[in-house]
């Protein structure tokens, strides 16, 4: 090892011993680094002990609507001083258990990784930087924090936090409102009228259920806030058994159809709720909520092309089925063209040939069709325009737009 080698190794460990504030680092951590001494780029990496800590809740179970926090405690049982991040609510991150597996739904894993200081190296003039954010945890002591879950949705969670940059630790607990409500399908889809809930009760009394959809509240998500809908029609009578027991789930279907067609986005539902408690002189009420992600069953682009001759006009359509089920595509083809606000039909060619294409696409996967314009219609008369073309999907029509100019090439996009 080279003499600069070696005094470079002694001025970060002399600057890490002398930074205000921070714990000693042991001198088996601090003296030991990894060094590649065959890359002209050689990072100085300090090996820290891996530190032992448990984690542990005063309550697994919260229920947000007595308590918005999950109060937990981080214990080091080791004889050596554990980096930490501080404070670990602000710098964790949170995952929700889902049918697709562990999904994050706060904070993020690259951010929970503590890091005692942003150093700033400057070999030349042998300059050194620190920036403390972080902190030890002295040997056998405990750090308390407050994680808020006023905002998690009912379900099983798991709040992840690093130590010592690379250990990895994990407090699983539960969110449990008195009353809870999630949804029965895993998607809504554009054009469903419906939403469908699976609602508990919590409460070790009966609990009565206000799901008139005129008298919920909708509300999307967007601009970065939720705004509330407005109904555009009654939606009749509402006639539900709305009387759940104690600790049973009832299934409901609440009929969206007074607010039209939602389009795609982030919505939230919110109900009132309450319970004539025979235990207490007052009754109990609540409002519970469920949020819920309105996507297309399925999306269609057209493919961008350019041709030199008219004749050769093929339009190419992406299609990612985006549903559960399989899709079903048949008799595609028919095209249209846009004069002012509507849509005309455009007349095929006398000795056009059926539309009798056919195509499955299974969930989660993609596929392109392709309809040869020249096939069907008399394209020298189609012109600069915008088009589009009818797909039936699963007995239901869709419409893939597209334009088409003429330059030096007809394109198409």
């Amino acid at each position: 090892m080279t003499k600069k080698l070696l005094s470079k190794i002694a001025a970060i460990s002399a600057a890490a011993a002398i930074v205000s504030g921070i714990a000693v680092i042991p001198s088996s951590a601090a003296d030991s680094y990894s060094i590649d001494i065959n890359d002209p780029d050689y990072i100085y990496c300090p090996v820290y002990p891996s530190g032992t800590v448990d984690v542990s809740a005063d309550n697994y179970i919260v229920n947000p609507d007595e308590d918005e926090y999950l109060d937990f405690t981080v214990y080091n049982n080791s004889g050596e001083n554990v980096l930490i991040s501080s404070p670990i609510s602000e710098n964790c991150f949170v995952q929700k258990l889902t049918s697709d597996g562990w999904v994050t739904v706060y904070g993020s894993d690259i951010e929970a990784v503590p890091i005692p200081y942003d150093d700033i190296y400057d070999y030349d003039d042998t300059t050194i930087y620190y920036y403390e954010n972080d902190e030890y945890l002295p040997p056998y002591f405990s750090l308390s924090d407050s994680l808020n879950v006023s905002e998690f949705e009912d379900g099983d969670y798991r709040m992840g936090f690093y130590t010592n940059y690379y250990s990895l630790n994990y407090l699983y607990f539960t969110v449990r409102r008195s009353i809870s409500a999630v949804l029965s399908e895993s998607r809504v889809y554009t054009g469903d009228t419906s939403l469908k809930l699976d609602v508990t009760n919590n409460l070790p009394f009966d609990a009565v259920m206000n799901l008139d959809p005129e008298l919920c509240i909708i509300e999307k998500y967007s601009g970065g806030k939720w705004t509330m809908l407005q109904p555009k029609k009654s939606g009749g009578i509402y006639e539900i058994d709305t009387v759940i027991s104690p600790y049973d789930t009832e299934a409901f279907t609440v009929d969206l159809s007074c607010y039209g067609e939602l389009s795609k986005g982030e919505y939230r539902l919110s109900f009132d709720w309450n319970t004539d408690n025979e235990f207490s002189y007052d009754s109990m009420y609540g409002t519970c909520s469920v949020n819920f992600k309105v996507i297309e069953p399925m999306t269609m682009t057209v493919i961008p092309t350019s041709v030199e001759n008219q004749s050769d006009l093929t339009v190419r359509i992406k299609i990612t089925n985006n549903s559960d089920s399989k899709l079903r595509i048949y008799d595609y083809g028919k095209l249209q063209k846009k004069l002012g606000t509507r849509w005309y039909s455009v007349r095929t060619k006398t000795n056009a040939k059926e539309f009798s294409g056919y195509k499955t696409i299974s969930p989660g996967k993609t596929s392109v069709i392709e309809i040869k314009l020249d096939d069907y219609y008399y394209v020298k008369s189609l012109g600069n325009n915008q088009y589009r073309i009818e797909i039936p999907i699963n007995g239901k029509s869709y419409y893939c737009t597209f334009n088409l100019t003429h330059g030096k090439y007809y394109t198409i996009k």
